[in-house]
């Protein structure tokens, strides 16, 4: 009887030591579950537009313009951050809002729009090749915070017509770089030692052949 009471003892402590344990994870989780909900928003976009506000490149002094613009509801609970990437050709140079969204290849703009509201914003193309050119620009927008919940507007394509070419004072143009070497000169470089002594057996083998007559003295040939 005496192990009994012991054993149920023992059961007691065991689940209060549990209970004790488990509390502050249970707690934790809970905390973390509250905090997960508080951070979630519920946002988007009403409208978004990105043109070519002047498609006609006159220039260093008249470059070409893209607008941007993107307005929300109201009823949102949190901003909205836009991500807008311009895939620029290497004819052509983007000046974009700040000098980290400005020059050629990939290049991102960043903005935010809070409930209720409009934002907007335009950017210049230059371009140093006379001509038709089009630049591509792909868009990436979610709730503040919330870059898991990201949604993409893709492709859209502005077209540009250089009549002039010129770049921002700010810039320079790339120079040229030196002439390429040959495909015959660039194996020279590559194969030297093999060259080396592909020319050393030749000239060995001419010297032999000179010689001849003498060699054929010490060996009894005719």
């Amino acid at each position: 009887m005496q192990d009994k009471n012991w054993a149920t003892i023992a059961v007691l402590a065991f689940v209060a030591i549990a209970t004790v344990a488990m509390a502050p994870i249970v707690a934790a989780d809970g905390v973390a579950a509250q905090a997960n909900e508080t951070e979630t928003c519920e946002a988007g976009i009403d409208n978004f537009d990105v043109h070519t506000a002047d498609n006609t490149i006159e220039g260093a002094d008249d470059p070409g313009l893209v607008g941007v613009s993107a307005s929300t509801s109201i009823t949102n609970e949190c901003d909205i951050v836009l991500q807008v990437t311009f895939d620029i050709p290497n004819n052509m140079h983007y000046q974009g809002t700040s000098a980290s969204a400005s020059g050629q290849g990939l290049q991102t703009e960043v903005f935010e729009v809070q409930p209720g509201d409009v934002s907007s914003f335009t950017t210049e193309l230059y371009a140093n090749q006379e001509g038709e050119h089009t630049v591509v620009a792909d868009v990436e927008y979610f709730p503040e915070g919330q870059p898991e919940d990201a949604r993409t507007l893709d492709n859209f394509m502005l077209s540009f017509n250089a009549v002039d070419t010129g770049l921002p004072s700010d810039v320079e143009p790339d120079e040229p770089g030196p002439d390429q070497p040959g495909p015959i000169l660039v194996f020279l470089e590559n194969n030297l030692g093999v060259v080396a002594l592909f020319a050393l057996a030749l000239v060995l083998a001419v010297g032999l052949i000179k010689r001849e007559p003498i060699l054929n003295v010490f060996t009894g040939g005719e």
